[in-house]
This record gives structure tokens, C-alpha cells and sequence, in this order.
């Protein structure tokens, strides 16, 4: 089995030969059936947020029927299905885990008869579709409420079970307590709960392509090595868009908290790098303001105005990006690119979203933020 570099190493040979395997599931995530394929036609968008990250369209060859839904079939409610890219390597079918697309729900298929062919369409969507009301996850009591001070990483443990969330979680360790009673109406989601516990502590919550949940602290970008370089001499790289977003820049962020007993919890955060090309003293100040009533104290305020900041100065420079289907690259990794016409210098770019066709001829678009000290 070539090792991962070897395989990224693959990625970069013009001859090399792409393909894509499709583990069909139950709803509780059991293997039931696989095909390997080089003749696949769809697509796939990852975005870094919170909720749904991962969806994807696939359209499969149906004049067998094997894909004709029905509640025997494959293709029906509550199946499943993991997506894998990867490559034949000296002929060998090769599948690394950091090839894996993700986890995905059928959403709504359609047959298509195009006169002599059948064709199947599907939709997948990743896991927390299941906790959203996309496919299912609304309350079915008319209140649920998670008491004050219980541990939000337990609340975000019990949601999940009571969600009926086959994986097991990954959940980062925090003391933070619940500051309030958190009720939720009839009607709310499982989903509206968890991004609700993840906005108190301005964490992450998602899926990950194993379809396994993870609720974690928002990862410092200027700590994180790059995965791939790009440049405009090498074979992996088709070009860019240099974007600058002026309009959105904000360097002045003011969030505001529950007040409790007469004292407002409260938090700022300000750009006045010396050398920052977005600090007030050089532009002048740029405000946006947050009420949030779920933070309850001045040291969760200051958190969150401390990522809101490093999130609206950094979106004020981009790049959307063309390249070959590196199936690797994922949401929240860092690259680097140098591109001359583009006025790219060996930058580092955070990505932020990724679209990816599934063919034999296969290329992404990714949009990424530029890394900037803060």
C-alpha cells in the first residue's frame, strides 16, 4: 500500500488514473453493499461552518435497475452511503482515509429516462441533516430544557444521544458551564440546540467525512502547517482569482452579553496591529456589533469578539481557486500559493470552501482566506 505522500506524489503523474468507491449503508451506518467505479458523474461541496458541511449530487447509470429506488433496494429513506475518491497506483485500487468525501443521507432521487438510457440522480447530505429538520431532528416535546450549569460539552453529548446519533462523538474538554436554562420550543431542532452550545464558547460543531460528530474549539490558522503548496510552474495548479473584499471589513468588534444584576457582559476586540493593513489607524475604525443574551459573563464575550474580528478581517482578501481533484484538501487545512500574475507570494491561504467534480477528469474549485497575524 503506497504511503499518503506517495500518494499525493500520484496525484501529480498526467497519466494518473482516478476513481471512486461508493459504500452503501443502513441508517445505522452497516456496510451493505460497495462499487468501485471510474465512471462516476457529480459533485461535492465541503464548507467550513457549522451545521451542514458536506452535500454532494451523483447521477448513476440505471438500465440494470439496481438503483431504482424502492424499500429494498439501495436506494431508499434513512440509507446511507460513504464516498470515497482515490487512485489506481501500479494496479491497485487505492483509497486512503484522507480520501474519504463523507458520510452522506439520501436526499431526493429522480429517474431520468433519456430515451434509451435510465439514469438515477441523488442527493447526499451529511449527518447533521438528521439534527436540522432537513431530513429529520425537530423536538417531539413541546419544551426541552437543558439546566443551568450542566457542562456544555455534556450537553452536547446528551443532544446527540437523544438525537439518535449513531457515532460516537468527538468532543474537545471544557469546564464551561451552561449559563442559563436553555429552552427550546416545540418546533426547534436538535441542530438549533448544538449551534446554540457552540456560539457560547464561539466552538465548532460538524460532521467530519467519517460522518462522526465533533464539537471542538476553532483552531488558531497561523498554527496550522500547510498541506499542499501551488504555484504557477507545477501541474496540480489551473489558476485563480486574487479577490479583495473592502466593503465587509470590520476591525471593530463589540459584543454584548445577558446583563445580570445591573452588569452587562461585555467584550471588544480591536485591529490596531502595527502593521496590520486593516488596523483603524490606518482605515479608521470599522464597527459591528453582536448582542448575544446566551453570554453570560465579560470572559465568554471577549472570546467571541475575539473570533469575530479574526473572521472579519481576514475575509477582506481571498482567492477562488482551480486546481486538479486533490481529493485530500479539506475544509479549515492551509495551503500556500504563489502565482506572479496573480500577485500571490508564497501567501497562506485558510480554505474555506471546496467544490469538487466527480469524473475521470476530475477538477475543484476552493475558496480560501488569507492568513493574517492578528
Amino acid at each position: 500500500m503506497p504511503t499518503f505522500q506517495e500518494y499525493k506524489d500520484a496525484m501529480l503523474d498526467p497519466t494518473r488514473h482516478q476513481i471512486f468507491k461508493i459504500e452503501w449503508m443502513d441508517k445505522d451506518e452497516n456496510i451493505i453493499d460497495e462499487v468501485i467505479t471510474d465512471l462516476l458523474d457529480g459533485s461535492v461541496s465541503i464548507q467550513m461552518q457549522n451545521g451542514v458541511r458536506r452535500s454532494c449530487n451523483i447521477n448513476f447509470e440505471n438500465n440494470d435497475g439496481r438503483f431504482t429506488p424502492s424499500n429494498n433496494g439501495l436506494v431508499w429513506i434513512s440509507k446511507k452511503f460513504k464516498l470515497y475518491s482515490g487512485l489506481v497506483i501500479d494496479g491497485e485500487d487505492v483509497f486512503p482515509p484522507e480520501s474519504v468525501q463523507g458520510v452522506f443521507n439520501l436526499g431526493n432521487p429522480i429517474v431520468r429516462s433519456t430515451g434509451s438510457t435510465s439514469i438515477v440522480s441523488i442527493e447526499g447530505y451529511d449527518n447533521f441533516s438528521l439534527l436540522n429538520g432537513t431530513l429529520a431532528g425537530q423536538l417531539d416535546t413541546s419544551v426541552s430544557t437543558i439546566e443551568k450549569g450542566t457542562l456544555i460539552t455534556d450537553a452536547v453529548s446528551l443532544t446527540l444521544a437523544d438525537a439518535g446519533i449513531v457515532q460516537t462523538p468527538l468532543i474537545y474538554s471544557s469546564d464551561e458551564q451552561v449559563p442559563t436554562n436553555l429552552v427550546q420550543e416545540a418546533g426547534s431542532t436538535y441542530g438549533d440546540v448544538l449551534i446554540e452550545l457552540a456560539n457560547i464558547l464561539a466552538w465548532q460543531i460538524y460532521f467530519n467525512q467519517h460522518g462522526r460528530p465533533v464539537f471542538k474549539p476553532t483552531p488558531d490558522e497561523t498554527l496550522i502547517d500547510r498541506i499542499w503548496d501551488f504555484n504557477d510552474e507545477e501541474v496540480s495548479y489551473m489558476g485563480c482569482d486574487h479577490n479583495f473584499n473592502y466593503a465587509d471589513v470590520r476591525n471593530n468588534i463589540v459584543v454584548y452579553g445577558d446583563n445580570i444584576d445591573g452588569a452587562l457582559a461585555v467584550g471588544t476586540a480591536e485591529d490596531n496591529g502595527v502593521f496590520s493593513p486593516t488596523s483603524i489607524s490606518r482605515i479608521g475604525k470599522r464597527t459591528k456589533s453582536i448582542t448575544d443574551n446566551m453570554i453570560k459573563d465579560s470572559t465568554l464575550a471577549q472570546n467571541r469578539a475575539n473570533y469575530e474580528l479574526r473572521n472579519s478581517i481576514q475575509a477582506y482578501e481571498y482567492v477562488d481557486l482551480r486546481c486538479i481533484n486533490l481529493d485530500f484538501l479539506e475544509a479549515n487545512d492551509v495551503v500556500s500559493l504563489r502565482d506572479t500574475n496573480g500577485a500571490l507570494d508564497d501567501d497562506r491561504y485558510l480554505i474555506k470552501q471546496i467544490n469538487r467534480n466527480l469524473n475521470f477528469n476530475s477538477t475543484m474549485t476552493v475558496k480560501a482566506w488569507k492568513v493574517r497575524e492578528i
